[in-house]
């Protein structure tokens, strides 16, 4: 099982949805979110966990009150009472959850560095395979896309794994033709692929177990109807 929820936040919460929403963060997150000096930051924040909160409850089949994470000593958010797993990720106008039965990682990134800067993080970064392969496009678009794909890739294979920035980006390897693949991995730890097409985005989720992706597109209005009524019965609605 491998579901993936999609919330556009590029309009900003209206405050009766806002509010509702920090009825189901502790007060610890909601001092982190006040902290923001920019809106949209704190409401990407919220939104991420409120999505992946209401993802849990539907799948658990439990109020939303009830789901309550703890974290690893790696800073990575678990359920403490279940064996269900999920990541968050956001960037730009999207904010994304995943949940699965098997550890998952998930990574959303805004595509919009230029040619060179990019190549200087891929050589500094990326495996030396990996740099040489984005080298090879004279396409300065088709190297950008390439570029984040790789990027998205890594995060969401660390993430998956769980053990933070202590993983070097370059000790493990990527390749993405068709699909993305894991060519070296780190430890011996297998991680397989799923991408999926935003434009202007790169989003890839890797699962420790290979599943079929099934991914939702939510609204602010269902995600609102699902932490105030319970109403999980439309809210992941195949886009």
């Amino acid at each position: 099982m491998l579901e993936v929820c999609i919330l556009n936040v590029k309009e900003p919460l209206n405050e009766c949805y806002k509010e509702a929403f920090l009825n189901q963060v502790s007060t610890e997150k909601k001092m982190r979110i006040n902290r923001f000096r920019r809106e949209i930051d704190g409401q990407r924040t919220l939104c991420g966990e409120i999505l992946v909160k209401s993802m849990l409850a539907n799948y658990l089949k439990r109020p939303i009150h009830t789901i309550t994470f703890q974290k690893n000593e790696f800073g990575k958010p678990y359920l403490e009472d279940n064996p269900i797993y999920f990541n968050i990720s956001h960037s730009g106008q999207w904010v994304v959850g995943a949940v699965s039965d098997c550890p998952v990682g998930i990574d959303v990134e805004e595509v919009k560095v230029a040619k060179s800067a990019k190549l200087d993080i891929a050589q500094r970064f990326f495996s030396e395979e990996e740099y040489r392969w984005l080298t090879s496009f004279n396409d300065e678009v088709l190297c950008q896309k390439m570029f984040y794909m790789l990027w998205s890739g890594k995060e969401s294979y660390i993430k998956m794994i769980g053990e933070g920035l202590s993983i070097p980006l370059n000790e493990f390897e990527l390749t993405y033709q068709e699909e993305m693949l894991l060519k070296k991995p780190y430890k011996d730890i297998e991680g397989y692929f799923e991408t999926y097409p935003l434009e202007n985005y790169s989003l890839v989720v890797c699962s420790k177990l290979p599943n079929k992706l099934n991914c939702y597109e939510i609204t602010y209005e269902a995600l609102y109807t699902a932490v105030t009524e319970g109403a999980f019965d439309n809210f992941m609605k195949k886009d």
